[in-house]
């Protein structure tokens, strides 16, 4: 005769998969956030600066669209979480960018950072 389960109760085979399944989160989320923290390195803020203030003024005068806007958003949380990661690191005692600052931003704008351009940059 089969028993039936009691609520909340779980067999061992899914306690063990549940348990190896926030390890693999645990270990994702540690990679993803020393990954964030060695990229914010290397990236210049006031380049990133600039071209956020060169969106704004362009906003100012109308000549954006609404993806154009979202990016205004997204590149704004961006330069406020780099400056953070930048100040950890600092605290930390860590040296920043140095000579790799530029390149290392180049190579985010590639990824998706600076994808969408101005009219007249195209």
């Amino acid at each position: 005769m089969v028993s039936k389960k009691r609520k909340g109760e779980m067999s061992s085979v899914d306690a063990y998969r549940k348990q190896q399944k926030k390890k693999e989160l645990d270990r994702m989320k540690k990679q993803r956030r020393e990954r964030n923290e060695k990229a914010a390195k290397h990236v210049n803020p006031e380049v990133l600066k600039n071209k956020l203030e060169d969106l704004r003024h362009r906003e100012a005068e109308g000549k954006l669209d609404r993806t154009q806007l979202e990016h205004i958003k997204r590149m704004d949380d961006q330069y406020k979480s780099i400056l953070r990661a930048q100040k950890v690191l600092l605290e930390r005692g860590e040296k920043l960018g140095g000579k790799a600052q530029q390149s290392a931003f180049e190579e985010y704008t590639v990824h998706g950072l600076d994808a969408i351009r101005a009219p007249e940059d195209i």
